[in-house]
Formats: C-alpha cells, structure tokens, sequence
C-alpha cells in the first residue's frame, strides 16, 4: 500500500513539474501591449484651401512602425536584413494594439528610436530590400507594396522600455515637406458652368489618375520633372534623413489617388531643388497614361500661391473637357 502510495506520488510531482514547464515557456513568448498614442491628422495647408482635404483619421489608415536600439547601427531585424514592423489599423474610431513579444522588449533595450509611416489599407514592406539612391549615396529599401499615394505622412521619435513594457513619444505624423498635394471635387465644371462629371459619382472616380505638367515661360509642357506618388515608387529606406525613398528613375506625371470625402487627393514632388521655379501647372484627370483626359486645369502661378509641403483643393470651375 505504501509502495503504491509512493507510485502515485511521483507521478504526481511529474505533472507538476510538467505544467510549471508549460507556464515557463508561455511566459517567456507572451505578448506584451506597446504604449503610445497617435496625434490628430494635421490641418494641410492653409485654412480655405483645403476644406475638402480629410482632416480627422478615417476607416482603415494604418501606420508601420519599425525600431532602432540605442547604439545600434541598423534598424531592428535578423541578420538578413528582414525589418520587424509592426502596425496599427484605425477601426471604429480606435487605434487597434501594438503588441510584442517579451523577446523583443529584450532585444529592444532600454531606449531608442522609432519611425512611423502612414498608409491607407494594407501594405506590406518587400522582404530583402534593394538598393536605392545615387552613387555613393546609395541605401538599402524595402518597396511598399500596395501604397498608392495620394498622401504621405511620417514621423520619427524615440522610445524607453522598463524591461516590460515599451513606451513610444507622441506619433505626429505630417506630410512630407517636398510634397505638392492637389484634390479635386467630382463636382468640378467648365467655364460655361457645365458639370464635367454631369455631377455623378461612382467607384471609378477615385480610380482616376492626375497627371502634372510644367511649364516655364513659353518652355512646352515637361511630363518628368516630377515624381508622381503611385504604387512602386514608395520605398522604407530607414539609414536616409526622412526614413523613406521616392525612387524618381522612371518619372511620370500619372499620380494615384485616395479618397477623401468626396474628393480625390493626389501628391507629387520635384525631382530637384531647382525643378520648383515656374510659371504654370497644368493639371489633367484621366483614367490611364495613354488615354485622353476628362478634363484640364492650368494654374498661373502669378495668380495663386503654391508651396511645397502644402495641400490644396483645386478650383471647382474654369476646367476644359
């Protein structure tokens, strides 16, 4: 009786010891909640300029968060150079969680620096990055896949870990100071008055590209002196000054929008410094690169005030079919 007393004993502390094995490696992949909190969307440009121009979050904006530990020399990732990203999505008015594993505070250290870039819907960085820029200023970039422009807005801060718990500064994010960024109303008319759109709205406005050209005095319309914010030219590039690449080899003037309100918003930024002097913008709306536009909009930049970094809704009438 004592014997099997023994037997039953034994077989007690085995699952005993098993379970506290179970509770151990549980604890050690658990995942812990990131503190932080996202400012509100700035106001773009000028107050009358841009009352179409969303000024709250919307339904599915996200943004990527990556990190970089106090003295390290790259941003967080396993040797091959696959960034850790982290993401939280606006839902019912809710910032989701950030979340990570007790690993990763570990790794993270104690203190370092955050960047944080803005999109709509799901992106995704590419896995193994590609060298971007010009020799010998060259950098390692991960593609964004899915972004589409429209609008882009980042912001780099700092975070401290008490070993538990990772906390980052304020997430304010602001447009991209080289970028134009242009909307337009789907109730835009010619100069007779006359709706271009006959004042319909459908799921294929938003789908329309702008392309912008420039001209200079009397010098022709110029396509490529400006980058234009579409899927494939957005790249994470974390060791540049603003965290980010616009690859400007293949330029064009055929921008991708998103949508904002009623309105569409589209961004471009110059290739140079120097490509900014001008005299005129020319804006046309058109479904593809090679088709005829719906309509046009010339600016004179006497007549109106532009500056890069700003956003501004386009005028709803003087448009030509």
């Amino acid at each position: 009786m004592k014997f099997r007393n023994i037997i039953m004993a034994v077989i007690a502390l085995v699952i005993t010891a098993s379970g506290c094995q179970k509770i151990d490696s549980a604890d050690s992949n658990s995942t812990v909640k990131v503190k932080f909190t996202i400012a509100d969307k700035p106001v773009l440009g000028d107050p009358g300029q841009t009352k179409a121009v969303k000024t709250a979050w919307a339904e599915g904006d996200q943004v990527m968060i990556i990190f970089k530990p106090a003295g390290a020399t790259n941003w967080y990732g396993p040797m091959e150079k696959v960034l850790h990203k982290f993401t939280t999505t606006y839902t019912s008015s809710v910032w989701s969680d950030i979340t990570l594993t007790s690993e990763n505070i570990t790794d993270l250290g104690e203190s370092g620096t955050y960047l944080a870039i803005h999109h709509r819907g799901d992106v995704t960085a590419s896995t193994i990055p590609t060298e971007v820029g010009t020799a010998p200023n060259t950098y390692d970039g991960y593609q964004l896949s899915g972004y589409e422009g429209g609008e882009f807005m980042s912001h780099k801060g700092t975070y401290t870990s008490d070993g538990t718990t990772i906390t980052l500064s304020t997430i304010d994010l602001q447009l991209y100071s080289a970028l134009f960024q242009f909307s337009v109303s789907k109730d835009i008319t010619d100069g007779t008055s006359n709706p271009i759109f006959n004042n319909t709205y459908s799921t294929w406005f938003k789908n329309l590209k702008m392309r912008l050209s420039i001209k200079q005095n009397s010098t022709p319309e110029d396509l490529y002196r400006v980058v234009a914010l579409k899927e494939g030219v957005l790249y994470l590039a974390p060791q540049t000054t603003n965290g980010f690449w616009l690859d400007n080899s293949t330029k064009s003037g055929f921008a991708q929008g998103v949508l904002n309100g009623e309105d569409v918003s589209y961004c471009f930024v110059f290739c140079k410094p120097e490509d900014a002097t001008f005299t005129d913008l020319v804006f046309s709306i058109t479904n593809g690169e090679n088709a005829t536009s719906f309509a046009s909009l010339n600016i004179d930049r006497n007549d109106h005030t532009i500056e890069i970094g700003k956003s501004y809704r386009l005028p709803l009438s003087g448009w030509t079919k």
